[in-house]
């Protein structure tokens, strides 16, 4: 009996031990599988970032792609996809949505508040059924997250306030560089940020001016926060008369509609985007990794504003 059970022990060690060793082959492969793929997406990624140059280019030397952003990202994907197997190139309008660092403006050397932008905050979260306390909330923190003094506004909080969350990211008293940086405003649950983040852009200005050719479904809520007296049907008529080229400027946007013209601020209106974020989603082995531009187009030379990668 005691042979038997030392026999049976035996063979059942050297099963488990058999079996960790295939796991253990199992996971060295796929970690080495996994790494290989990764090594290819940096190598991709940076073929893209050399290729961006031409891409921009492209671009600014074409103004009927620019007033007509889908049209152009189909292009370039139908282009792309001969050089690269499942590649993605996305272009997002950042003259659709509301600048957030429109909330300051310049003083001397100073970012200090704008206190006129505070009435186009306060319109966006009325028309997202927010209350008008909790939008002065929002714009006195932003304020204070960015202007250059160590004075918190009425509703607002300065430094002192978030650096014991550890989580909490500054911005060193300059512009902000990313929408979801208003999360460390500790306003926001989940929800709350999925509501207001797509009307909501940063770009490296202090003011707000909409692409009238991106105007869409999806953003109508910014337009007539920026344009107040602008009604539905005036949203309606602009979109469906909007030509496939897109409207050229203020003169031939108003020779195809019978939008009021004293509705339009013509400071505020433009035709081709002067921002734009490239989104690269690049599939490899069932593997999805991205990459993200900011590009100022009103730039030839370092237009680049910022780039991230996600995996």
């Amino acid at each position: 009996m005691k042979k038997g059970f030392v026999l049976i022990t035996t063979l059942s060690v050297i099963t488990i031990l058999s079996f960790l060793i295939l796991v253990i082959n199992r996971t060295v492969i796929q970690d080495s599988v996994k790494t290989t793929i990764f090594n290819e997406s940096i190598l991709k990624r940076i073929q893209l970032i050399n290729y961006e140059k031409f891409l921009i280019e492209t671009l600014q030397n074409n103004s009927f792609q620019l007033r007509n952003l889908l049209l152009a990202e189909q292009e370039i994907n139908s282009f792309m996809g001969e050089e690269y197997d499942g590649l993605k190139i996305t272009f997002s309008d950042l003259n659709t949505c509301i600048n957030l660092n429109s909330s300051v403006k310049r003083f001397r050397q100073l970012l200090i508040k704008n206190e006129n932008n505070s009435t186009l905050f306060n319109r966006l979260f009325f028309n997202l059924g927010l209350e008008k306390n909790f939008s002065q909330n929002f714009y006195d923190r932003l304020v204070d997250f960015i202007d250059s003094d160590a004075l918190p506004e009425r509703f607002g909080a300065e430094d002192l306030y978030y650096i014991a969350d550890e989580d909490s990211n500054f911005t060193s008293d300059s512009f902000l560089l990313s929408v979801s940086q208003i999360k460390d405003l500790k306003l926001f649950d989940d929800a709350g940020y999925k509501l207001v983040s797509p009307y909501f852009c940063a770009i490296p200005e202090i003011y707000n001016k909409f692409n009238i050719n991106g105007l869409s479904r999806e953003n109508y809520l910014t337009f007539q926060s920026i344009f107040p007296e602008i009604t539905l049907n005036d949203l309606e008529e602009i979109i469906l008369k909007r030509p496939v080229t897109g409207y050229i400027n203020l003169s031939h946007f108003q020779e195809l509609t019978n939008v009021d013209e004293g509705k339009i601020v013509a400071e505020n209106i433009i035709f081709k985007p002067e921002y734009i974020r490239i989104g690269y989603t690049l599939t490899l082995e069932g593997y999805e990794f991205n990459m993200y531009s900011i590009i100022n187009l009103k730039e030839r030379k370092n237009n680049l504003v910022s780039r991230s990668f996600t995996k």
